[in-house]
């Protein structure tokens, strides 16, 4: 008896080492074919005008941002943007300041006035039609504002093909299109009072503004080619932030030119908006991923960067060091996650609570993950800003996120100074920096990037065209920026180019960008040439480090593009957008940096003008 009793769990064990084995293999087969999905490139696809369900939830989103705008006095447009490879995202417009929306709306009801009179004395019994109660021309105010925001029939209009669509007059104001950061939104520029809100000041101020969504957030979860965000393909969820910049912000900006009748935009951007318009300046320069797309500079006059990241050797946020250390990105992969969803109702649900009932504990966790100064900030507002963010990205992006901070801790860190040491915050840097031929390539890029590289055999070589200063100059240059953690690079997809067990093929960086390793974004190679840069600092930002702000400073000097740098030596890098008590200072600096550069701009073109006119 025990013989056979033995026997059965022998075979009991047999069956179940079997279908372990079995589920492995179907997880690896599963594992290999959402790989497969992810890789670029995109599947073809065809635009399609939305349906009921798209246009009704667009007409949500749209209520959700005129709670933040319409509601305090400022007119909004929304239109959604489709770039190249099939994302659709929600961009918005504030075409005009608080008063000059009030006066425009007098000018209306004035008309509306004088049409009803002429009308009127048209018609008989026009006294008693004129006779209308101010409840009456209230209530029919209101109507007309609720219509707006939900009416499909107008959201349908706003998505036709622009052919359809009268052209634009040209620009009579200047243009700026603001991109939000990491599991942010166009609300991001919003959520506080006029004066301490950037999209509504630069519409007081004289500026025509547009914010951008990034693939992945509430407002950019229109489908693409594999289908949308809840599609059983992944290829919706396979981004980061160089499919951010090698598309979302190029459409952004065409359509903002587009519908300004403008040839030229300001750019300001705020943590990965910047790490995004670096990123696709870089490659349109042809730097980063070398495919000749990205944003072209002639496109922009200038660009304002706060918070700016680049380099990650120096992050200070806990969570995101952590998650970079235990390799949870790679695990989260291999489990078939798509999206990193903070921003679900219920988190959100829970953290309003957490805030309500205890806003010290609230504010800590906060200040762990991305810093945040309660001292400049009203800790109270929290609950109503967790309304509206974190709006979700996908866990690829935050898995590229953590391959940059293992690739700067293990080059050594080190590089550049710390910049809170009391230094003047203000420093105007020259239009030339000197020197500083940067290599380009993977070599930068070449370690710490990917937990389970490995070796596909054979030379690597890049796509695009061949990187200048080869050799051994450049193999030293990107040596010495590696160690000093000045390494900007693509998304790693490892070296391994099949599964370990099946060999099914999967993405690697030799099938993705035709080379061993990733390629780098080579700023002070690329940028030569491209728009004036400015740079809004935080002394105490644990997400971008001063010294990684120091090292993307002198990169854009060598480049020749750094206008200004601005530090703040107490902000934290959320004070950029909660820290209400300072913000005015630092948005009136970044309107002053716009309007200087305007005015430069005019003057030039004018003694441009003056001096033809004297060759004649």
């Amino acid at each position: 008896m025990p013989a056979a009793t033995s026997k059965r769990s022998s075979t009991r064990r047999a069956a179940a080492l079997a279908v372990s084995v079995l589920l492995l293999l179907l997880q690896e087969a599963a594992v290999a074919a959402a790989d497969a999905a992810s890789a670029r490139p995109a599947p073809p696809f065809t635009p399609a005008e939305p349906d009921d369900d798209e246009a009704a939830s667009d007409a949500l989103l749209f209520a959700r941002m005129a709670g933040l705008v319409q509601a305090r006095g400022y007119p909004l447009h929304m239109a959604p943007v489709r770039t190249t490879d099939g994302h659709r995202s929600l961009v918005f417009r504030i075409p005009r300041g608080r008063a000059e929306e009030a006066a425009a709306e007098a000018e209306a009801e004035a008309e509306a006035g004088r049409a009803r009179e002429r009308q009127g004395e048209a018609a008989p019994g026009a006294g008693r039609r004129r006779r209308s109660s101010s409840l009456s021309r209230s209530l029919a105010a209101a109507a007309r504002g609720l219509w707006r925001a939900a009416s499909v029939r107008a959201l349908r209009l706003a998505t036709a093909s622009s052919s359809s669509r009268p052209k634009p007059a040209p620009a009579t104001k200047p243009v700026v299109l603001l991109q939000h950061g990491l599991l942010g939104s166009s609300a991001d520029f919003c959520l506080n009072e006029p004066a301490e809100s950037l999209a509504l000041s630069l519409a007081d101020a004289g500026f025509d503004v547009f914010l951008a969504n990034s693939r992945g957030n509430e407002y950019g979860r229109g489908g693409a080619a594999g289908g949308g965000p809840d599609a059983p393909s992944s290829y919706f969820w396979a981004f980061s932030y160089d499919e951010m910049a090698e598309f979302d912000l190029p459409a952004a900006v065409d359509h903002a030119l587009s519908a300004a009748g403008a040839r030229r935009l300001y750019l300001v951007a705020f943590s990965q908006g910047t790490t995004a318009a670096l990123a696709s300046l870089a490659s349109s320069g042809g730097g980063g991923l070398g495919l000749g797309r990205g944003l072209s500079a002639d496109k922009l006059e200038l660009a304002v960067l706060m918070g700016p990241v680049a380099y990650a050797a120096h992050v200070g946020s806990a969570p995101l060091r952590r998650l970079a250390d235990l390799g949870t990105d790679r695990l989260l992969l291999l489990l078939g996650a798509r999206e990193f969803s903070p921003s679900s109702e219920l988190l959100r649900r829970l953290g309003g609570d957490l805030c309500l009932a205890s806003p010290q504990m609230c504010v800590s966790a906060l200040t762990a993950i991305c810093g945040y100064s309660p001292d400049k900030g009203d800790p109270r507002r929290i609950p109503f800003y967790l309304n509206y963010t974190p709006s979700g990205t996908s866990v690829q992006n935050v898995a590229h996120w953590a391959q940059a901070v293992r690739r700067g801790r293990s080059g050594g860190g080190g590089g550049g100074d710390d910049d809170g040491d009391g230094d003047d915050d203000d420093q105007r840097l020259g239009g030339r920096g000197g020197g500083g031929e940067g290599s380009g390539g993977g070599g930068c890029c070449g370690g710490g990037g990917n937990i389970s590289r490995g070796s596909t055999g054979g030379a690597a070589e890049q796509k695009g065209k061949a990187q200048d200063g080869a050799g051994a100059a450049a193999a030293g240059s990107a040596a010495r920026r590696r160690a000093g953690g000045g390494c900007f690079c693509a998304y790693d997809y490892g070296g391994e180019c099949a599964t370990p067990v099946l060999r099914l093929p999967r993405p690697c960086n030799q099938r993705i960008y035709g080379a061993r390793d990733p390629p780098e974004y080579d700023l002070r190679r690329a940028l030569r040439g491209g728009p004036p840069v400015v740079l809004v600092t935080g002394g105490r930002d644990r997400l971008a480090d001063p010294r990684d702000a120091a090292l993307l400073s002198a990169a854009l000097a060598d480049a020749g593009v750094l206008r200004a740098l601005h530090h703040e030596p107490t902000f934290e890098h959320l004070d950029f957008l909660w820290g209400v008590k300072e913000l005015q200072r630092v948005i009136a600096r970044v309107i002053a940096e716009l309007q200087g550069h305007r005015q430069e701009a005019a003057g030039a073109e004018a003694a441009a003008a003056a001096a033809a006119v004297s060759r004649r």
